[in-house]
């Protein structure tokens, strides 16, 4: 079990996804359509960048999940499934960015992000992502911001009519703040969906059976 209480106490975002077999195969609910089909998955803890390398070549491999452990050293916890068939995309990810570096390399991918990590050494924040190629099924607008106050993330959620795709606590100058990715909660992508902060596994658990979530 990940004991990282960043999951579960602190920042949880919860989507509601009544049943798989109704959800349209070309919605990105989760930062990338949803699909019933069985592959192949893996998570890991504590791993070094060589080390996310090597199980991502090994494997045959694309993450979905990147959590940074500490800043300095900089370890990983990951969640990988097999890069092939339906689940093949592609993708990239990156680590130690600076804003302006994570947006050159998105626009040269024509990607959008579907997690992203800020961590802060020395006073600077650096981004660790995992991006995918923004077009076909797995396309969507998007957004991102970072360094946001839990009434700002809701005030862009509100402007933007959208939802939360990912949602990371970090601390920047002595205040707990957030980034987030977001996407349009309109159209065919629209879904029922909640968030919460600052709440203990036992209210997560009521609020999963009050929203049917």
């Amino acid at each position: 079990m990940i004991k990282d209480r960043r999951f579960i106490s602190l920042a949880v975002l919860a989507l509601m996804i009544v049943s798989f077999g109704v959800v349209s195969p070309a919605r990105a609910s989760l930062g990338e359509p949803v699909q019933e089909a069985p592959t192949s998955w893996w998570w890991y803890v504590g791993q070094t960048p060589a080390q996310v390398e090597t199980l991502i070549s090994s494997k045959n491999a694309r993450l979905v999940s990147l959590r940074v452990q500490s800043a300095s050293p900089l370890p990983f916890d990951v969640a990988l499934v097999q890069n092939t068939g339906t689940y093949n995309k592609a993708w990239w990810w990156y680590y130690g960015m600076t804003q302006q570096e994570l947006e050159n390399y998105y626009t040269a991918n024509d990607a959008r992000l579907i997690s992203v990590e800020p961590y802060v050494v020395g006073g600077t924040t650096y981004f660790a992502a995992i991006m995918l190629h923004n077009v076909g099924a797995d396309y969507s607008a998007w957004w991102w911001y970072y360094g946001l106050t839990a009434a700002e993330i809701q005030s862009h959620l509100t402007a933007n009519k959208a939802r939360l795709i990912d949602l990371r606590q970090y601390t920047s100058g002595g205040s707990t703040v957030y980034g987030v990715v977001m996407v349009p909660n309109t159209g065919s992508s629209q879904s029922g969906w909640w968030w919460y902060y600052g709440i203990t596994p036992a209210q997560i658990q009521t609020n999963l059976t009050t929203n049917n979530a």
